[in-house]
This record gives C-alpha cells, sequence and structure tokens, in this order.
C-alpha cells in the first residue's frame, strides 16, 4: 500500500513538471522594431518581430499589403522576410513601396499586416502578431527632402471667429507663422514658402495655396513667415466630415552646399474643422466709425448659416443699453452654408450722450433663442460707435442787458438772469470774464443762486468801464455748478467815449433821444442860421 502511494505520489510530481513546462512554453511575440512611415520619398523600412519561446513563422511571404484612401485610391507595399523563418527568436522583414495613385490623397494611411506563428515544441500553440504600416501622401511641390532646408514649426492661431488654435469654424480668420530655417553650412537660395488646408478624406484643397515671395537664407540663420486667411471657400467644406483636415506647409530652395540642387522640406498640423447642426452668425459687418445724435445709420451684414441644417425664420436684435436701443431686424429662413442680408437702418437718439458706445448684435432662432455652438459660444457680435456733433440742451440758460451806465470812466450795471431749465434743485455761481482789458469788475450780487426746477433769479453786475473806451466791447458769463462749468453766454455792450469831434456831445445827445432832444434841435437851428447869414453875406459882396 504504501509502495502504490509513493508511486502515486511521484506521478504527480513529474505531471506537475510536464504541466508547468508546457505552461511556461506558451508564445509571445514582441514587435521590436516598428517600420516608419512610407512616404515618395521614403520608398523602404524595416520592422523586427521577437518570439519566445522559439517559433515557426507560418505566414508565407512575400506578402502584398495594400493601403486605400478616401476615394479608394492605392498604395500597394511588398513585405518580404530577410532572415531564417522556422526555428527562431526573431525575424526581420522588408516593407517597400511598389506604386502610388497619381490621385492618392494627401495626409497619413494605414493597413495592417497579420503574421501567424507556432511553438516549434507544440504545433498547438499559435499565435498571431498585427504590424501597422502607414504612409504618408505629401505635396507634389515637395521633390526633395534631403537638405539643409527645414521648416521647424507651424503656429496656429484664430483671429476672428468661433475656433483656437487647430480647432476651427468656417469663417474664422487664421494666422500662421511657418519658421523656415537652414541647417547647413551654405546658403540656400530662391526658397520659396506655400501652404494650404488640405480635406484628406475627399481629396481636395479647402483653401487656395498661397506662396510666399522668393528669399535666400544664410548658414544658420532662420525666418518666420506670416500667413493669413479667411476659411470662407464654404462650398469646398464638407459638412459630414470634421476631423480630417491637414494644414500643409512645404518649402523649397537651392542649397549651395550641393551646388544648387534643389531641396525641400515639409511640414503639417493636424486639423478639426467644426461644422455644427444649428449656427448663424454674421460676417462682413458694415457699420458707421461715428454718427450724430438724431442721426440714422445704415448697417449691412452679410448673415450665414455654417450649420449643416436648413434654419428658419432668423432674426437679428441690434441693442444697445447706452443709447437705450432694442430693434429686432427680420432676416427669413437660410439654406445650410447659404447667406442671407442684414440691411438695417437705425435712429441715434437725439439726446445721446457724446462718447464711445457699443452696438450689439444679436441672432436668433425660430425658438427665440440666441444662437450657441457646441462650445457654449453665442452668436453675439459687438461694434463700438462714435457719438458726435450732439447739440445737447443746457440744464440752464443765462441772458443778460444793460441796466445803465455804458459810458468811458463812468460805472455801469448790468443786470444777468439765470433759469434753472433742469428737474432738480442746483445751486449755480455767476462769474464775468474777458472783460480786463476794457473794464474792472466791482462786485457781483449775489454771488450764489439756489434755484428749483424751473426757478429764475437775477444777478447784478457792476463794472468800472476804463477811460478811453469807446465801441462795441465783449465779455463773458460763465455759469459753475459744484465747481463745473455749466453755460457760457456771451455778451456785448456799447461804450460811449468821454471825448471826440466838436459838437459830439450835442450830436449824441440827439441821437440818444430823451430829455436832450429840444437842447440839440435849438442848437442846430443856430448853427442852421449861422450859415445861412454867412453865405448870404457872400452874396451881397459880389
Amino acid at each position: 500500500m504504501e509502495n502504490k502511494t509513493l508511486g502515486l505520489l511521484v506521478f504527480g510530481i513529474l505531471a506537475l513538471i510536464v504541466l508547468t513546462s508546457f505552461a511556461s512554453a506558451v508564445v509571445t511575440l514582441t514587435l521590436t522594431d516598428s517600420p516608419d512611415t512610407l512616404t515618395k520619398f521614403v520608398s523602404s523600412t524595416n520592422f523586427t518581430i521577437t518570439a519566445s519561446p522559439n517559433v515557426n513563422f507560418l505566414t508565407t511571404f512575400p506578402q502584398t499589403l495594400i493601403i486605400k484612401d478616401a476615394n479608394n485610391n492605392e498604395v500597394s507595399l511588398q513585405i518580404t522576410n530577410t532572415s531564417v523563418l522556422t526555428g527562431v527568436s526573431s525575424a526581420t522583414f522588408s516593407v517597400t513601396v511598389n506604386s502610388v495613385s497619381a490621385n492618392f490623397n494627401l495626409g497619413k494611411y494605414s493597413n495592417t499586416l497579420t503574421i501567424n506563428t507556432e511553438n516549434v515544441s507544440d504545433p498547438l500553440d499559435t499565435k498571431t502578431i498585427d504590424v501597422p504600416i502607414s504612409f504618408e501622401n505629401t505635396p507634389n511641390e515637395f521633390t526633395n527632402p534631403n537638405g539643409n532646408l527645414k521648416i521647424d514649426s507651424v503656429d496656429l492661431s484664430v483671429e476672428k471667429g468661433f475656433g483656437s488654435d487647430n480647432e476651427w469654424y468656417p469663417l474664422d480668420e487664421i494666422t500662421v507663422k511657418i519658421d523656415v530655417s537652414n541647417n547647413g553650412d551654405e546658403k540656400v537660395k530662391s526658397i520659396e514658402v506655400q501652404w494650404g488646408l488640405y480635406d484628406t478624406e475627399n481629396g481636395k484643397w479647402i483653401t487656395s495655396k498661397g506662396k510666399e515671395d522668393s528669399f535666400s537664407l544664410s548658414s544658420g540663420n532662420d525666418k518666420i513667415i506670416t500667413v493669413n486667411f479667411k476659411l470662407d471657400k464654404l462650398s469646398r467644406i464638407d459638412t459630414e466630415n470634421t476631423g480630417n483636415y491637414k494644414f500643409y506647409a512645404w518649402a523649397t530652395g537651392k542649397d549651395e552646399a550641393v551646388n544648387g540642387v534643389e531641396i525641400s522640406d515639409y511640414n503639417s498640423e493636424d486639423i478639426t474643422l467644426n461644422v455644427e447642426s444649428d449656427f448663424v452668425v454674421l460676417d462682413n459687418i458694415q457699420i458707421p466709425e461715428s454718427a450724430s445724435c438724431n442721426e440714422q445709420i445704415q448697417i449691412i451684414a452679410d448673415i450665414w448659416n455654417i450649420g449643416s441644417d436648413s434654419q428658419d425664420n432668423v432674426y437679428v436684435i441690434i441693442s444697445s443699453q447706452e443709447l437705450n436701443l432694442n430693434q429686432e431686424i427680420p432676416i427669413g429662413d437660410i439654406d445650410s452654408f447659404e447667406d442671407g442680408k442684414l440691411d438695417a437702418r437705425i435712429t441715434i437718439p437725439k439726446d445721446a450722450e457724446e462718447k464711445y458706445s457699443t452696438l450689439k448684435f444679436s441672432v436668433y432662432n425660430e425658438d427665440d433663442e440666441v444662437y450657441q455652438n457646441s462650445n457654449d459660444d453665442e452668436s453675439v457680435f459687438s461694434f463700438p460707435i462714435q457719438i458726435k456733433g450732439c447739440l445737447i440742451a443746457s440744464p440752464v440758460s443765462v441772458s443778460a442787458n444793460l441796466e445803465s451806465g455804458g459810458k468811458a470812466g463812468e460805472e455801469m450795471v448790468v443786470k444777468a438772469t439765470i433759469v434753472n431749465n433742469g428737474n432738480t434743485l442746483a445751486t449755480y455761481n455767476l462769474q464775468a470774464k474777458g472783460y480786463e482789458n476794457w473794464a474792472s469788475l466791482k462786485s457781483t450780487n449775489p454771488q450764489s443762486v439756489i434755484l428749483g426746477a424751473g426757478e429764475s433769479k437775477e444777478v447784478s453786475l457792476i463794472f468800472n468801464v476804463d477811460e478811453g473806451v469807446s465801441g462795441e466791447n465783449t465779455f463773458s458769463l460763465d455759469v459753475l455748478s459744484d465747481g463745473k462749468l455749466v453755460t457760457e453766454q456771451p455778451v456785448s455792450v456799447t461804450i460811449e467815449g468821454s471825448s471826440g469831434l466838436p459838437f459830439s456831445g450835442i450830436l449824441g445827445n440827439v441821437l440818444g433821444g430823451g430829455n436832450n432832444l429840444l437842447w440839440g434841435i435849438g442848437a442846430l437851428n443856430v448853427i442852421l442860421v449861422i450859415i445861412i447869414i454867412f453865405m448870404a453875406l457872400r452874396v451881397a459882396k459880389k
């Protein structure tokens, strides 16, 4: 019995050892050297697979792998083995480009090569590994990548619109900075830089390919090219395609280091082009820079439906808190990627304040909601307008008349009347200025007045008129409230001189009228009688 038990124990131990050996023999495959991305210029690459334990490769070579773009244009690749495929712990393979369709889209496309193996010690132990292989097609103008000309970076930013960095919306205005450098020891001449936004799914340029004037770069130098463009070619945008875009920038030049052979380089950035289902925005807004009170101004703009769905009963509200405006402008129905027209006339209030004000344009849908995109950006646009040249009614007015005097060397009294045209109680001070060349101010009584709404009061100003003054003279009356000038009123007075031609006093009395009129007439009669007698004596002598 003991021998039987011992035998079973030994058998169990041996079985455990055998099972353990089988468990440790399960095949593992690793892609230790991945294939590089192939291009028209990098036409071959290698990759290596390691195995543990040793395996036999069951997949036969050469193999043909086809990579297709979105339009089913093809790149044909051939994969061959460069080492033994039986009883090995590793194997190396080569990938070569056989052919590229002339219409193959720009961009990077991939396919997967599946390789089968078996355990040398156990044919039932099989393992597969997937090897991704990529091909990237570049712009046709990118011809020779082997050189010292490099595009180090492409920096993207949205200057105007709803996008940011690499995420754009239709009608966005984009700025791109392309850094071009010469990494060689000799000058690179005739450098030309081109760029454009490309739809990799549909194989077409969304923007026209731009081009910079040629320039040269000395050894170790670089130049930043600034590009500005607008995504306004809406008919080229596929509303169903959002993420399959690339911005390309490429440069070509002649390198003196290789006897003027043309070299080139390129760089690219992946772009997401957002097309919302419901989004309507304003574009090309034309608004005057300035306007006057009570002036009617015209505002013109394009209203674009940059969403994928048609929109009904679109309208715009033009508002301004400073100008007390809130005007609704109906637009109507707009199909996807079509535009409507805003042609509005608004009147600036006659009592508007002279300053910069803001006009806000809000685009609404038929549910009376402002359009909003998936980033919670509202279709609201604000523009400044300068209000100037307004005739604003003063809250106070002042008038003046000559009460007495008005002769050189004598005292003159001017009576001013201040009227509060506002609707609140206010304190006013009256000041005279501009009289210093012909008079001096003796007193102002009272110096300040308190007036309720619509009330008026008189203020007397006494001047001492200088000697030798005559004719029309002017001064100004300033009304101040809380130390600030509220209004001013120019005043003109005629000063009678203290001396003049013979009989000037008499003539003055005659022209002046009043009680001196009879004395003037009598004096004139005396003079006339003397003249008549003088003329009669002369006639008698003859």
